[in-house]
């Protein structure tokens, strides 16, 4: 099991590297999420971060009906 770990840590590692080397302008471009399950919710936080981080993944933020007790 331990091999299979430190494995997985080189990959991690050589991959982190990998990226590391490559120009910003080469790196793929990110793509919009498309997972109908994922859902971002803000609660009573900051509604204004949780809408930019909407934005940035490209999806709507959820909505919910909130009560105090």
């Amino acid at each position: 099991m331990a091999t299979t770990i430190g494995t997985a840590t080189e990959k991690g590692k050589a991959q982190a590297e990998e990226q590391a080397q490559q120009p910003k302008g080469e790196r793929k471009p990110q793509r919009q999420r498309r997972d109908d399950k994922f859902k971002i919710f803000s609660g009573t936080a900051n509604e204004a971060l949780a809408d930019e981080i909407c934005n940035f993944l490209g999806m709507p933020r959820a909505q919910a009906h909130l009560t105090r007790f």
